[in-house]
């Protein structure tokens, strides 16, 4: 039996106590009387949806780095499971030692305290891959791009410090994927001018 095992990264701690006034409103503005937070119900969705594509030879299993599940009780559930390897798969879409490298960190910390440890492998960075690339481009194409010189992608920062880092070359962060067969549309993995 093979596992797949993907994990959440929560930002907790000085950041959020900055932030508890400005967030407070704006999560009640997404919250879901049903549903509730947006990340853990997005989340769950994501692993029920998964479970089906990967078939009957995989468990998966949904841990968040300082949320509930929290990535010790998915390590446990797949260990008591019976699995014979794991996979995590941090849904960062490309490296950075606060998100993806502390995800690494808590199972490394979890599997350690293991009598045996299961052979593990960690997908550390998506980017550029084609299917990711492909969900980008599919959703630019409900957009009508015609009034519009560029279209520029933002995502979630990474400290200049973090850049350099984890990319020594510089261009780790700067490279650029097309987005379609034809070229028509190519999306900046992560577009941060001061690292060059």
């Amino acid at each position: 039996m093979f596992t797949l095992f993907y994990a959440f990264y929560w930002r907790a701690g000085g950041i959020v106590s900055f932030r508890v006034t400005k967030s407070a409103g704006l999560y009640r503005q997404v919250w879901n009387d049903r549903t509730g937070s947006p990340l853990l119900h997005f989340s769950k969705l994501q692993q029920q949806l998964l479970k089906p594509e990967l078939g009957n030879d995989y468990i998966v299993e949904l841990g968040m780095r300082y949320q509930y599940p929290s990535i010790e009780l998915a390590l446990n559930k797949l260990k008591c499971a019976g699995v014979n390897s794991i996979t995590v798969i941090p849904l960062f879409p490309q490296y950075a030692s606060t998100t993806t490298g502390s995800v690494v960190a808590e199972v490394m910390r979890v599997i350690s305290r293991w009598p045996d440890i299961l052979p593990l492998s960690v997908k550390i960075a998506f980017y550029d891959h084609p299917i990711f690339i492909d969900v980008f481009t599919e959703k630019v194409q409900h957009y009508d791009r015609g009034p519009y010189d560029h279209l520029l992608f933002s995502f979630h920062g990474l400290p200049e410090r973090q850049l350099k880092a984890c990319d020594p070359s510089g261009t780790y962060c700067l490279m650029r994927a097309a987005g379609d067969s034809n070229g028509e549309i190519c999306l900046p993995a992560c577009l941060n001018s001061h690292t060059k």
